[in-house]
C-alpha cells in the first residue's frame, strides 16, 4: 500500500495576485484577521504542496482533502481556487452537489465570494460561471467564447450536479472546445459520496458517475483533482486501479 506525504513542504514564492487579495480580503471580513490567516496559511501549503505533486508525480495528480465537519470547507476552496486562478489556472470543475437546491448553493456562494455578475463582460477579468442546471447557456458556450474569456483573462468555473446526466453536459462542452489552451482542475466535493466506482467487478466494469469522471479526466489531460470529504476511509483505500486514487493527503484546519 502507498504511503501518503502529510509532509509541508516549501517551494518558491505564490503569485498572490487579484484574486487572492479579493478572497482573503472577504475572510478578513468575515472571519477576523486570525481565522482568515489560519485559512491563507493552510492553502498556501497545500497549494504549494499540490503544484509539488503535479510536477513530480503527473500520473497520478490525485489529492484528498479530509476537513471536518463545519471546518471551513468552502472558504478553504474559495481560497484554493483564487491562488490557481493567480498562478495560471484558468478553468475549475466544481461537482456542486447531488441536487438542485444544493447546486444552486454552490453556484451562488461562489459568483457572490468572487463577485461574479449575472451578464459577462468583457472589460475586466471577473470570472465566469456556468451551470450544469442552465442547459441552454451551458450548451451553447462555443471554441470561441472560451477563447474570448482566455484572452480577457477571465477564469471559467464550470459547476455541475454529481449525476451523470449532469455531468455528461459538462463532459459535451469540453469534448467540443479547444482544450490545449486550458490549464485546469477539478473539485470534488464530498469525494466519497457517488464518485467512487460502487461495481463489484471494478476492473471490467465501472459505475455511471465514476465513468464520467474519468472521462472529465482524460478530456482534461489528467488535471489536478481534490476530493474533499470528512470521511476518508473508502478513498484512502481504494485499490490501485481506481482512477481516483489519492497519492496524497491534506488535512482542512478549521479557520
Amino acid at each position: 500500500m502507498e504511503s501518503y506525504e502529510f509532509e509541508r513542504n516549501q517551494v518558491a514564492s505564490l503569485n498572490l495576485g487579484n484574486f487572492y487579495r479579493l478572497i482573503h480580503g472577504k475572510h478578513k471580513a468575515l472571519y477576523g484577521d486570525n481565522g482568515a490567516n489560519n485559512i491563507r496559511d493552510n492553502i498556501e501549503e497545500t497549494f504549494k504542496s499540490c503544484l509539488i505533486q503535479c510536477q513530480n508525480n503527473p500520473n497520478n495528480p490525485n489529492v484528498l482533502l479530509v476537513g471536518k465537519v463545519q471546518s471551513g470547507k468552502t472558504s478553504n476552496l474559495e481560497l484554493f481556487t483564487a491562488l490557481a486562478f493567480d498562478n495560471g489556472f484558468d478553468l475549475v470543475v466544481i461537482y456542486g452537489g447531488y441536487d438542485n437546491s444544493l447546486l444552486k448553493q454552490t453556484t451562488d456562494r461562489f459568483k457572490k465570494t468572487f463577485d461574479i455578475p449575472n451578464e459577462i463582460d468583457y472589460s475586466n477579468s471577473e470570472p465566469v460561471i456556468f451551470s450544469s442546471d442552465d442547459s441552454t447557456t451551458l450548451l451553447n458556450v462555443t471554441d470561441e467564447n472560451i477563447t474570448d474569456f482566455l484572452e480577457a483573462k477571465k477564469p471559467i468555473f464550470l459547476v455541475s450536479m454529481k449525476r451523470p446526466a449532469a455531468m455528461r453536459k459538462i463532459n459535451k462542452l469540453l469534448k467540443d472546445i479547444d482544450r490545449t489552451k486550458i490549464k485546469s482542475f477539478i473539485i470534488d466535493d464530498e469525494g466519497d459520496q457517488a464518485s467512487l466506482n460502487t461495481e463489484k467487478n471494478k476492473k471490467e466494469s465501472a459505475s455511471a458517475t465514476y465513468a464520467e469522471i474519468c472521462t472529465m479526466k482524460e478530456l482534461l489531460s489528467n488535471p489536478l483533482y481534490l476530493s474533499v470529504t470528512a470521511t476518508p476511509q473508502a478513498n484512502i483505500f481504494l485499490d490501485e486501479i481506481s482512477r481516483l486514487r489519492p497519492a496524497s493527503v491534506r488535512l482542512i484546519e478549521p479557520g
